[in-house]
C-alpha cells in the first residue's frame, strides 16, 4: 500500500511537468506566418515589434523579404492593411537602429506595395487614396499609382467613382507640386484629371450645353456677357467654358482645360505673360440652374445666375436600333450646317479620333472638324475650333 501510495502522489506532479514541457513546445512564434491562425500575415503587431527589436538587422531583413516576396500581389483589403502596419513599424526600427539602406530598401518595399495594392483596390474614394498617396516615401510608386489609374480609366463607367478619381488626381498634382516631385509625376497627374474628364463628359453630358446669364452687377465696366456656353472641345484644350455677349456676337472671356469636380467647374491660372485668372461655377443637375463668379487681376469679381437654354444630353438619350462599330460613322452625308446644304465627309486617321469636312453645296464656305464617336450612343460629336456663333 505505501508503494502504490507513492505512486499515486508522483503521478500527478508527472502529468504536471509533461504539460508545462508541451505548453512551451506549442507556444507561438511570434515572427510566424498568422495566415492559418488569424487570417493575418501578423497577429500581434505588438509582439511582432517586440521580438524584432530584439533580432539582428539580418533577420529583419529576412522577415520582411518573405513578408515582400508572398503578399507583392495581395488584393485583400484587411491583409493589405495589417502588411501596411507593420511595415510602417520595421521601417521605424530599422530607422533606430541604424539599419544599412539595402535592409531600408526592402522595409519600404513591404509598406509601399502595401499602399500600392491598397490604392487598386480599396474603394475609390479621393480622401482614402490621396491619404494613402501620402504614405508613399518613392516617387516612383506615386508615379505607379497614377499610372495605374490612367490604365484602368477604360475599365470605369460610374460617374461617381470618376468624380472621387478627378478629385484625387487634382489633389496628387498639387501634392506633388509641394514636396517638389519632378515635372513629368505632376504632368501625369494632370494628364489623369484632363483623362478623366473627358470620360465624365461622355458619360454625362449634362453641364454641356447653352445657359442664359444675368449678371449682379457691372461695375468693372466690362463688355458684359449673356450666355455660357459649356463643350467638350475634342481637342487637347478639353473642357471650354465660353462668356458671350451675343448682342456683340463676341467671346468675352474663354477658358480651356476646365475640370470637373462634382457639380462644380472650375478653372485658375497664374500667368506672367497673360492675364491671371479664376472662375468657379456650380450647376444643378435636375434644373439646369447656374452660379458662379469670375475673379481676374483686372476685375476683382464677377458674379453671375441663370439656367440652361439648350442641353446636349437629349441628343444621348434613346437606345441605339442595332450594335455599332467605330468604322459605321466613316462616310459622306448630306444634310444641314446650321440651315446650309453641303455634305459633310468623315474619316478617321488617329484610334478612336475622327476628323470631319462639310462642304457647301454652292461652295460659299468648307468648314473643319474634329470629333469622337460614341458607338453605345449611336452619337458622333464634332466641333471646329473653340468659337461659337449664334444665328437669331
Amino acid at each position: 500500500m505505501f508503494k502504490i501510495k507513492n505512486v499515486l502522489l508522483v503521478t500527478p506532479l508527472f502529468f504536471s511537468l509533461l504539460l508545462s514541457q508541451n505548453t512551451k513546445a506549442q507556444s507561438v512564434d511570434p515572427l510566424a506566418d498568422g495566415i492559418k491562425t488569424c487570417g493575418l500575415p501578423v497577429c500581434s503587431i505588438d509582439t511582432a515589434v517586440s521580438a524584432l527589436k530584439n533580432i539582428d538587422s539580418n533577420s529583419r531583413y529576412k522577415y520582411t523579404n518573405k513578408l515582400v516576396v508572398k503578399y507583392k500581389d495581395e488584393k485583400e483589403v484587411k491583409i493589405l492593411n495589417n502588411l501596411l502596419e507593420i511595415g510602417l513599424e520595421i521601417k521605424s526600427i530599422s530607422l533606430a537602429m541604424n539599419d544599412p539602406d539595402w535592409i531600408l530598401r526592402e522595409v519600404s518595399a513591404l509598406a509601399n506595395n502595401a499602399i500600392f495594392n491598397l490604392a487598386k483596390f480599396t474603394p475609390l474614394k479621393a480622401v482614402k487614396i490621396m491619404e494613402l498617396f501620402k504614405k508613399l516615401d518613392s516617387a516612383t510608386k506615386r508615379f505607379g499609382i497614377i499610372s495605374y489609374y490612367q490604365n484602368d480609366l477604360r475599365n470605369i463607367e460610374s460617374i461617381e467613382k470618376l468624380e472621387q478619381l478627378v478629385a484625387f488626381a487634382q489633389q496628387a498634382k498639387d501634392y506633388t507640386i509641394r514636396i517638389k516631385d519632378e515635372g513629368w509625376i505632376t504632368r501625369s497627374a494632370s494628364s489623369l484629371a484632363s483623362s478623366i474628364k473627358i470620360k465624365l463628359v461622355a458619360l454625362d453630358p449634362i453641364y454641356e450645353g447653352v445657359y442664359d446669364i444675368i449678371i449682379s452687377d457691372n461695375k468693372n465696366f466690362f463688355l458684359p456677357f449673356d450666355k455660357i456656353v459649356i463643350f467638350d472641345s475634342n481637342t487637347d484644350n478639353n473642357l471650354i467654358v465660353n462668356f458671350i455677349n451675343t448682342k456683340y456676337n463676341t467671346v468675352v472671356f474663354s477658358y480651356s482645360h476646365s475640370i470637373i469636380i462634382g457639380n462644380k467647374i472650375v478653372r485658375n491660372i497664374v500667368s506672367s505673360e497673360n492675364l491671371s485668372y479664376k472662375f468657379d461655377l456650380s450647376f444643378s443637375r435636375t434644373t439646369g440652374y447656374i452660379e458662379g463668379y469670375i475673379s481676374t487681376a483686372r476685375f476683382e469679381k464677377i458674379s453671375f445666375k441663370g439656367a440652361k437654354q439648350f442641353s446636349l444630353k437629349s441628343i444621348f438619350e434613346g437606345t441605339v436600333p442595332y450594335n455599332l462599330s467605330l468604322s459605321d460613322v466613316i462616310e459622306q452625308m448630306s444634310g444641314e450646317v446650321p440651315g446650309v446644304e453641303g455634305e459633310l465627309s468623315i474619316q478617321s486617321f488617329s484610334p478612336e479620333v475622327y476628323s470631319a469636312t462639310f462642304v457647301a453645296s454652292d461652295n460659299s464656305f468648307i468648314v473643319n472638324f474634329q470629333g469622337v464617336f460614341y458607338p453605345e450612343n449611336g452619337v458622333l460629336v464634332l466641333t471646329h475650333k473653340n468659337e461659337i456663333n449664334f444665328i437669331s
